[in-house]
């Protein structure tokens, strides 16, 4: 009895013991699932960390908008694992926000809606985003009718929703990320405190900063073009620095409308200010086409400079000359009086560089050659041409034949000694008008000729030819009255028969 009570005894011992084991061990299992949980957490925040971090170094590599919402949009699906993604961005008139880009699984009929997709910036669901909340969150279970209609919108049945802008602020962008009711149990659930949630929310603000970055450098552009930070060979705007110059040989380029301020006193000030927008906006992308920079705009005025050759710069102004002719034609339909523009071009050895000084700078550009060209566009009004150069510029065209080209005169322009040969190039003129010009090029260039060997009655028989066949050749009358003047008070021996200009 003794023994069996004792093997009783003992058994119940182990089983006790037994017990107490398997609940250790099951203790320990339980730890150690849940350190292995906690260390996955932590594991998936330290990837995702990194995972941001690589993001930012993408962010802070480009200077492109499209580059950016790329960026976003390739984390948000392949390391967040959310279906769908949609990147909205104000419309010009900031009264909606429109799809700039997207990227997921979604069929064409989706794709082609959400193409035209706009979301009113007043959508009642979108204003906590503005007033106090970071994110909307919509789960699939969600009990409010108007976040589960505005998803249907957008072809999610669970999202969230995010400013690009922060809390309180105005929005510069919207980032929606989420998925179809169908593929929803496949990719990572849209639940209101994930790591995934926290993470497109870092996302968000990291996207934030460097848009609006952005959008400061790109402002920043149109106060010191692209072709400027080419021209230096500096990386961004912020290279730039006081007294940056390069100095070389270029075609500087200076053009005028005529009559500016005759047109612009009939017009109050926001007219004149909206007309001469309108004009450069036709004008200044011709420069940009033809390899030149603006270096600055001077009231109705151009200040332009070509690197490279000077037909770069002939056949911008050829171009600029035949853009205006059918920007007057829009003009006078609308009952606006056309417009006429003088292009001066000289080539020469000059400086182009950052001028002002610390807290305010300016491009510019430094150099005889450029008052000479500010002159020669003064010209045009004289010799009533669209586009006057010098010789130094029509010598090194590649082939001057290519272009329609008449000499005009030898001048010596105020404040110079020197005397410079001028041309006109019309490629640019009214096609009736170029016609009469090449008509009666040979017969100038006769009385010119003659004119210069001082015998004027010759000249003036030529030169009555011309104006026999266009009547309107102010060159051809010009030539006129200064042989008729040599005939009435004679010439020295010296005289070499150019004309002096006394103003600018």
């Amino acid at each position: 009895m003794d023994t069996t009570a004792d093997s009783e005894k003992g058994i119940a011992e182990l089983q006790r013991e037994n017990q107490q084991l398997t609940e250790q061990v099951r203790r320990l299992v339980a730890a150690e699932n849940e350190l292995y949980r906690i260390q996955s957490k932590l594991d998936l925040k330290l990837r995702l960390y990194r995972q941001l971090y690589e993001v930012s170094k993408q962010f802070n590599a480009t200077f492109d908008l499209d580059e950016v919402l790329q960026i976003v949009i390739q984390f948000v699906l392949y390391e967040l694992n959310f279906e769908r993604c949609l990147l909205l961005l104000p419309t010009l008139e900031g009264k909606a926000f429109q799809v700039q880009a997207l990227d997921g699984y979604y069929t064409d009929g989706e794709q082609e809606a959400l193409s035209k997709f706009q979301l009113s910036a007043t959508e009642p669901a979108l204003l906590p985003l503005i007033t106090r909340a970071e994110r909307i969150i919509c789960p699939s279970n969600s009990d409010q009718e108007a976040l589960r209609e505005l998803g249907r919108r957008f072809h999610m049945a669970e999202y969230a929703i995010l400013s690009l802008g922060g809390k309180g602020e105005e929005p510069i962008g919207l980032l929606i990320a989420g998925n179809s009711a169908e593929m929803a149990g496949n990719q990572e659930r849209v639940e209101a405190e994930s790591e995934a949630i926290i993470s497109l929310a870092n996302l968000a603000n990291q996207a934030t900063t460097i848009m609006k970055n952005l959008r400061f450098y790109q402002a920043s552009k149109r106060f010191v073009p692209e072709e400027f930070l080419e021209f230096f060979q500096k990386g961004s705007i912020v290279d730039i620095a006081l007294g940056d110059h390069l100095s070389k040989e270029m075609t500087i380029m200076f053009t005028d409308i005529r009559s500016f301020a005759s047109i612009s006193e009939k017009m109050t000030y926001q007219q004149v200010f909206d007309f001469v927008n309108s004009y450069y906006e036709q004008v200044s992308p011709i420069i940009r086409t033809f390899k030149g920079f603006i270096v600055k705009y001077m009231g109705d005025g151009i200040m332009a400079v070509f690197p490279n050759r000077a037909d770069d710069a002939l056949q911008a102004a050829i171009t600029k000359q035949r853009c205006v002719a059918e920007y007057n034609e829009h003009r006078v339909k609308k009952g606006d009086p056309p417009i006429q523009i003088g292009v001066g071009l000289h080539t020469g050895h000059m400086m182009v560089g950052v001028v002002g000084e610390v807290d305010r700078m300016q491009g510019d550009a430094i150099s005889d050659h450029v008052n000479l060209a500010s002159r020669l566009e003064g010209l045009t009004k004289f010799y009533d041409a669209s586009i006057v150069i010098s010789s130094a510029t029509q010598q090194r065209l590649l082939d001057p034949s290519n272009y329609k080209i008449r000499y005009l005169d030898k001048v010596c322009v105020k404040g110079k000694e020197e005397v410079i040969q001028l041309y006109e190039v019309f490629d640019g003129d009214p096609p009736e008008l170029q016609m009469l010009k090449m008509e009666t090029q040979a017969d100038l260039a006769r009385a010119q000729e003659l004119y210069y060997d001082k015998r004027f009655v010759d000249a003036q028989v030529e030169l009555f030819k011309v104006l026999g066949r266009n009547p309107t050749d102010k060159v051809a009358w010009h030539f006129l009255v200064q042989a008729a003047q040599c005939l009435k008070d004679g010439v020295p021996e010296t005289w070499t028969g150019e004309t002096v200009m006394i103003t600018k």
